[in-house]
């Protein structure tokens, strides 16, 4: 089972993993509804209707894995009728249930708190298939950075994500930081290293188009940029790499770096990215 740490990752990387766990989302929100169906014959056509607009989505696959971002507010837009009538009943319940108080009648507050429960449970019924604010903006994100101390799991977590994604055929570069020996650009050196006689650019535009014709992403590895011997190279030219990725959509790039060296390795702009921080679980 994967830790919350990968699972997060896989996000990020909107991978089969995560396809599977964004329509498994969907799937317990409709199984669950079934299993207790009998609680909500009161509100039927409301509760059935808003069931119903939730089981008309598609699964997403990796292509279309951006499209659960618009789950929720696809629902409520089509169920826009039944979310306000909920939304009024719970109010005039809400006004019944203060008045029970006042009364003291113990079996009135009872029931009107239950069935506030359920008509909450209702209208939320839209959102409950929406992905967090942070797995969203992990399936939006080009660029990640992991970051934590020597012996957490950055690095093993990179191999590992990496093997997984060669053996599904996905297109995938990785590079160990203490490969840059040289006091250069970082988009001169990387090419090098991998042993191809291709400018950075035309490399990414073969991973897009690899991307492309895959259906998803490829992806671009650069673990523990800490263990670099000139470290400078980072400061100056990974914004740079940053801004030639940007250009190719379909190719995402993830960097790991030990827990201190962030302000010798990132300049001010990439130390406002995102940085998801593995504990070891």
């Amino acid at each position: 089972m994967a830790t919350h740490t990968e699972e997060l990752f896989n996000y990020f990387l909107c991978n089969e993993e995560t396809v599977k766990l964004i329509n498994a989302r969907k799937k317990d929100v409709i199984d669950d509804y079934q299993k207790n169906k009998w609680k909500y014959r009161k509100y039927g056509n409301l509760s059935s209707n808003i069931i119903s607009a939730i089981k008309d989505i598609e699964d997403v696959s990796e292509r279309t894995i951006g499209q659960c971002l618009n789950w929720a507010s696809h629902v409520k837009e089509v169920c826009k009728t039944e979310l306000e009538q909920l939304c009024t009943n719970i109010a005039e319940k809400k006004n019944v249930y203060e008045k029970a108080l006042t009364d003291g009648d113990r079996r009135l507050i009872d029931e009107v708190s239950n069935d506030i429960d359920v008509l909450r449970y209702l209208y939320e019924l839209p959102d409950s298939i929406a992905s967090t604010n942070k797995e969203s903006a992990l399936i939006e994100k080009q660029v990640l950075i992991i970051k934590g101390k020597a012996g957490v799991g950055k690095s093993q977590l990179f191999a590992v994500t990496a093997e997984k994604s060669i053996e599904k055929e996905r297109p995938v570069i990785f590079v160990l930081g203490t490969y840059y020996l040289k006091n250069e650009s970082v988009c001169i050196q990387t090419p090098e290293i991998l042993g191809l006689n291709l400018s950075m650019d035309a490399i990414l535009h073969k991973l897009e188009s690899l991307g492309v014709q895959q259906s998803g992403f490829a992806y671009v590895f650069l673990d523990a940029i800490n263990e670099t011997t000139y470290k400078n190279i980072w400061y100056v030219g990974l914004w740079n790499l940053i801004e030639k990725i940007q250009n190719y959509p379909h190719v995402k790039l993830v960097i790991s770096v030990r827990n201190g060296y962030e302000k010798i390795v990132f300049d001010d702009t990439i130390l406002k990215q995102k940085i998801l921080s593995p504990q070891k679980e």
